[in-house]
Parts: C-alpha cells; structure tokens; sequence
C-alpha cells in the first residue's frame, strides 16, 4: 500500500494567489498613473489647466480597487484555513476502507472489489470489467436477484491471463423478462491512502482513484470487516431466497449492512 499521505491539488497555486497576482498589477497600474499624472501636470497649458476632478475621481477608483483586492486576499485566506480544517478531518479517513458511489478502481496484485445493487430481480445480468483504453477484458454472468451484490474481481481476463495493476471499470447491465433494461448502480470498496483537496472539494485517494468524500457511503477499519460484512450480506440474501424477509426490507438490510 502506498505510503499514507495528506495531499493539497487546489487549483490555485501554493506561491501566488490571485489576490496577490491582482495586487501587484495594481500597483504597476498605479505607478504608470502617477508618471503619466506628473508628466500631464508638467505640461499643461497655464491658461487652460486640467481638472482636478478628474484626478480625485481616478484616485477614488484605484482606492475603492485596492480595497476589493484587499477583501479578495482575505477572503482566499480563509478558503485556504476552511480547506485546510477540511483536510485535517478528513485525514482520519487513511488506512480505513470505504465503500464509494463509483465504478471505478485500481486494481493491485490482482484484486479489485466492486459492489452493484438490483431494485428488482433481473432476468440477465452482464459484468463487464472495462480497462482504461475502453476494452472489455472480462465478461461474465452475474447474479440476478434483487439487492447489493459484492463483485471480486480475480485480476484476470476472460482467457484466464492476469491483466497488470492499473485502473480498471466495471459496467453492469441487467434486463428483466421482458427485456426492458433494469437500472443498476454500481460503487467500489478500497483502502483510503491519502487526503486532499481538488477543485475546492475534499477527495480520498482510494486505491490510486480520486473519491470525492461526498460520494462514500461506508467507512470501516481493515482488519476483518470485509469478511464480516460479507457473512451478512450472505444471510440476508438467504432469509429472502428462503421468502421470510421480503425485498424491500432485503435492500434496506443489505445497504445498512454494507454502511
């Protein structure tokens, strides 16, 4: 596992703000005021000199954009301290494993855990497990019952060849009896490495991928809860084959379960 790590990819550099970027350009601006204002006062027609209004109305407006600048700075400093705190929260995230909306994840040493849930049962369900070129390098049959189902991925392609560590995608589609396409929402489970903040938003580094931390719904330690979690599920989907719980209480059952 990767070294854990707090990370910060905001979009605005660490060195130069834009605040600071728009200081200084108004300080050129100024200065080129000031030679052209000296210049224009050095020159003028004594019968007819230039209006004072005007240099006072100019003055106003570089101090009223000085201010704007000033509240732009401090204002991308208290980004910068909310962002941190974000991070700092989030940072208790690493080491743990968690459950994301997402269908895509790194696969390593030839494992990758995927999950996908059926509101209904389905006559046909297709896994597909998509490489990052767009080809499927593994097809197969999945289950058709109503509910979340867990989906380990062996690293292997259809012919039986373990592919290399790299991200990989799982597309799942379901067709009922009729034929008509079932909705299937899929998400993915991994180890968080790392913390950080991208395009303003706090997001995991699950397994090589990026998850916004809005997108996970469960959060566990390591240390057996995979095979915990998967018993349960287990009994679940038995109780309900067996008709003593019925669907909707399946698919609540099985998503408390797997938070």
């Amino acid at each position: 596992m990767a070294t854990s790590s707090v990370t910060n990819n905001t979009t605005t550099t660490a060195t130069t703000s834009k605040a600071t970027i728009a200081n200084n350009k108004l300080a050129d601006d100024f200065d080129q005021f000031l030679t052209l204002l000296t210049t224009q006062l050095k020159n003028q027609d004594p019968t007819n000199p230039l209006d004072t209004n005007e240099f006072t109305n100019q003055l106003v407006l570089f101090t009223q954009t000085e201010q704007l600048v000033q509240s732009n700075s401090n204002l991308e400093s208290l980004i910068s301290l909310s962002e941190g705190q974000q991070v700092a929260n989030a940072a208790s995230y690493i080491g743990k494993v968690v459950d994301a909306n997402g269908d895509t994840i790194q696969m390593t040493d030839g494992s990758a855990s995927y999950h996908y849930r059926l509101p209904e049962n389905a006559e046909k369900v297709t896994v597909n497990i998509i490489d990052e070129s767009g080809k499927v390098v593994r097809s197969e049959a999945g289950e058709t019952t109503a509910g979340v189902h867990n989906y380990e991925w062996d690293g292997k392609d259809s012919e039986g060849k373990l592919l290399e560590d790299g991200q990989y995608r799982m597309s799942v589609t379901a067709l009922d009896a009729t034929g008509k396409t079932i909705a299937v929402t899929t998400s993915i489970t991994g180890t968080v490495d790392s913390v950080g903040i991208t395009n303003g938003k706090v997001v995991l580094n699950v397994n090589g991928v990026e998850i916004p931390l809005s997108e996970v719904t469960g959060i566990r330690d390591a240390s057996a809860a995979t095979s915990e979690a998967d018993a349960t599920l287990k009994a679940l989907q038995q109780l309900y084959n067996s008709g003593l719980i019925d669907q909707s209480t399946l698919l609540a059952a099985q998503e408390a379960a797997a938070a």
